[in-house]
């Protein structure tokens, strides 16, 4: 593969050797070195053509490298396919930059109804570490614009707080502290983890098998949502 031109760069970076995988981890920690400079310095042509391979790949994606190009170019072709990945709840569905593509080509064309049936239906998954709902609600809480989502999908990331996998009710309570903009919003940056962890919400759902604590938890979460939005939301 000539990666001496710009479309050799271009297909080296998103067709090439991407290097060992991390497994079952959850496909967001892993480093895909797709370059967006790269497709920025192609002419019109080069990027019709670009366009064209990377809509094939997102066929069947064996990466997410095709979904961050076509995020990148904004093709609004892709929508169908960005959403088929969504609906995917293996191992590897992608949907963390599914959502990430869909956002950048054009949040409001997200299909709140399947986004609400993936949250909702998800199959149970063997491995602690890892969890199809864990890459939707990092899809939805790093790249896309909360105020967006309708209150069905809200609801159901509340529900979420219940779930059986502690790290699914970590990342729903993450992701809705983002929503409602609550004081321990910043979660995962080094100054704020003692104290968003030391708040009340986090000790109720930090243990397994404590469904009661899980509802003194939402009961919790629906006062301080109330407090800082107005919406009766609770």
């Amino acid at each position: 593969m000539d990666s001496t031109t710009p479309l050799g760069h271009f297909r080296q970076s998103y067709f090439g050797p991407v290097g060992p995988t991390m497994g079952y981890w959850n496909s967001w920690h892993i480093r895909y070195e797709t370059d967006g400079a790269g497709l920025a310095i192609l002419t019109l042509i080069e990027q019709q053509e670009a366009k064209a391979e990377l809509l094939l790949a997102v066929q069947n994606p064996l990466d997410p490298r095709p979904l961050l190009g076509l995020g990148y170019l904004s093709s609004e072709a892709a929508l169908p396919a960005l959403h088929r990945c969504l609906a995917v709840q293996g191992t590897h569905s992608w949907s963390t930059h599914a959502i990430r593509a869909i956002a950048q080509i054009d949040p409001a064309a997200l299909h709140q109804t399947q986004l609400l049936h993936s949250l909702t239906y998800s199959p149970a998954h063997e491995n602690p570490l890892s969890d199809p709902l864990i890459d939707l609600l990092l899809g939805l809480r790093l790249y896309f614009p909360l105020v967006l989502l309708e209150s069905p999908v809200i609801e159901q990331i509340i529900n979420l707080l219940h779930h059986p996998k502690g790290l699914v009710r970590v990342h729903a309570l993450q992701m809705l502290r983002e929503f409602y903009v609550f004081p321990t919003a910043a979660q995962e940056t080094a100054q704020d983890i003692e104290r968003s962890q030391s708040d009340p919400i986090f000790q109720l759902i930090r243990q397994d098998g404590s469904p009661l604590s899980y509802h003194e938890a939402e009961r919790l979460l629906r006062i301080a949502a109330q407090a800082t939005s107005g919406a009766p939301g609770a």
